[in-house]
């Protein structure tokens, strides 16, 4: 995922763990790549406090910070964590100080692994042997043996040639003529081609399969089969219907390995790529949605898989039955995770499972989260704190009294990109509608 935009600043998204201070008797330490606003920190802590009516001194006596040094290109934070000495002592000091100390990762691969070994404290999170569930072959594998339907397609391709000779043998197999090229372990739609037998010749020789082949990354063909090699990948047929949307569910696989269903979510979508999600998915088809997540996780469950996850799903109406499709499975804190628990915190709502709503004493709430709001380049040239206080004039701003308003998640993408991530929450899709609305007036006359 280093191809995303942005992909260094997912690290604001988990500042949610800040609720965890509701217990006088919990610290947090957060590592966070330097060069982090203020400005950011002290949003949060402010709602926060709000919210669990706690004081912000004694929310900041019982929070730290550790800023890490950026490494070298495409590596990741806990990349530059083990190499670096200092922080490792911090680290060992921090731990041998407080008891019951633990690791919660973005995700788990071999580095998050080797951290909690080389500093003796559990992760939160899949153990190594299950990774794979994590990867676009090892979904597959998942959906087959938890009897999920998938696209007709075929995994365990280690190069374009092996991608070359397996689409030959899908195309004659199918009479489809749209067909997916995906690589194992990239997410938020990257790494993804369309291939359309109608519109391009894939299949006469691997020469001209490799030539209209349409990368949708900012490298060349040559690099991306490099990537492609190192990760290997699938093809499997593109689904279509009259009607199709793009459901998630999320779950969370507790330490005593219980399955428990947290959310559901409509995916925004833009092609491939996932910018937003509307919370809940539609209750026509939500109950088969967790019925299917419930097959799969309880599956990963009994393999040792732990923490939060969520299976992106496709949904094909048929008359007036939704044939439902197991996509990919995000075995770490994906797009949907951060918006949920900010609104579940925030609103000091309780999840019926039953039902598939968050609910609090004023009703049911509802919420729409994205990270590309406002999209200006008008945004890149004010500050957080400006913003922040603009909204709050124009009353969009998350109030805590009434339980809805505009939660800023994403705000370290303004100055880079010209976007700030938004969790719109409301009582109703048409209120919702509302704050999106006057946010996008309030961006136009910056």
């Amino acid at each position: 995922m280093s191809f995303y935009k942005g992909i260094q600043n997912y690290e604001e998204r988990y500042l949610y763990f800040l609720f965890y201070l509701k217990n006088p008797k919990t610290k947090l330490l957060v590592l966070l790549s330097e060069g982090y606003e203020k400005a950011i920190i002290e949003y949060f802590l402010e709602k926060v406090s709000q919210t669990l009516s706690l004081p912000e001194a004694e929310l900041r006596s019982r929070f730290s910070i550790i800023s890490v040094p950026k490494g070298e290109h495409h590596q990741t934070l806990t990349q530059c964590v083990l190499k670096n000495k200092q922080i490792l002592s911090q680290l060992k000091n921090y731990i041998s100080e407080n008891d019951s100390c633990y690791f919660r990762f973005f995700r788990v691969t071999q580095d998050e692994y080797r951290l909690s070994q080389l500093l003796g404290i559990p992760y939160y999170g899949l153990s190594p042997h299950v990774f794979y569930v994590n990867e676009k072959e090892g979904a597959r594998q998942l959906f087959k043996e938890a009897g999920v339907a998938l696209p007709e397609g075929y995994e365990g391709i280690r190069d374009l040639k092996g991608a070359y000779e397996t689409l030959k043998r899908l195309a004659k197999k199918t009479e489809k003529k749209k067909f997916m090229l995906k690589i194992n372990n990239e997410g938020s739609g990257v790494g993804i081609i369309k291939m359309n037998l109608d519109k391009k010749d894939y299949l006469s020789s691997y020469q001209t399969f490799y030539k209209n082949l349409e990368i949708n990354l900012p490298i060349s063909k040559a690099v991306f089969a490099r990537y492609f090699k190192k990760q290997g990948g699938i093809v499997e047929v593109f689904l279509e219907g009259e009607e199709v949307e793009s459901p998630s569910a999320q779950f969370e696989v507790t330490p005593q390995g219980r399955a428990v269903n947290l959310a559901t979510h409509l995916q925004d979508l833009e092609g491939n790529d996932y910018i937003g999600g509307y919370f809940p998915c539609p209750e026509v088809y939500r109950e088969q949605v967790i019925k299917a997540g419930y097959k799969i996780t309880r599956l990963i469950a009994k393999k040792g898989g732990r923490g939060r996850m969520a299976i992106d799903f496709l949904l094909i109406r048929n008359k007036s039955k939704w044939n439902l499709y197991g996509i990919e499975i995000n075995a770490r804190k994906g797009g949907t995770n951060h918006p949920y628990f900010w609104a579940k915190y925030l609103t000091e709502a309780d999840y019926q499972e039953k039902k598939g709503i968050l609910k609090n004493t004023k009703g049911e709430v509802r919420y729409y989260a994205t990270e590309q709001g406002g999209r200006s380049e008008k945004l890149k040239k004010i500050s957080a704190r400006t913003l922040i206080q603009k909204m709050q004039e124009q009353k969009i701003d998350f109030d805590p009294k009434k339980k809805e308003g505009i939660f800023l998640h994403m705000l370290s993408t303004m100055k880079p990109f010209g976007k700030v991530g938004l969790t719109i929450i409301g009582p109703n899709q048409k209120k919702i509608t509302l704050y999106r609305k006057k946010f996008t007036q309030l961006v136009d006359s910056l």
